[in-house]
């Protein structure tokens, strides 16, 4: 008859000590490649990514040749499930926005760029685990 009660605070103790399950799929340094709307290379580089127990993520990111943007430019998002949306340079008047899902050693998806004129062109990306080989494009 105790058990039943003791059960559910076994398990939330248990998932205390580390990340919900999948959110750690999205953590890490990743390499990505990002394609135009014809499927044509736009820019690529690095994601530092941190997935938090509340399931927000914060990093760092590079894109090249995309406004030559070299390193420690910021990464916030949020993962759901097997997706994840980043708001890569966040600020109110633009930005580049990546939401995609989870593949094997990574994840892809589409990404657009803001700006004070509203959403603009865009495409597909790629992002794979830095430890596994480079990313072709999608």
């Amino acid at each position: 008859m105790r058990l039943p009660r003791v059960l559910p605070l076994l398990i939330v103790a248990s998932a205390c000590d580390s990340l919900p399950q999948g959110l750690e799929h999205f953590s890490g340094t990743f390499t990505y490649v990002a394609t135009d709307s014809t499927g044509r290379p736009a820019f690529g580089g690095r994601l530092d990514l941190i997935v938090h127990p509340d399931s927000t993520v914060t990093g760092l990111y590079d894109a090249t040749p995309y406004r030559s943007l070299v390193g420690g430019n910021p990464v916030i998002g949020r993962v759901r499930g097997d997706s994840v949306f980043l708001w890569l340079d966040p600020n109110p008047d633009a930005g580049l926005f990546f939401d995609g899902v989870a593949t094997d050693g990574g994840f892809r998806g589409s990404w657009w760029r803001n700006s004070i004129a509203g959403p603009q062109g865009g495409g597909q990306f790629f992002a794979q685990h830095a430890s596994d080989p480079q990313p072709a494009a999608p």
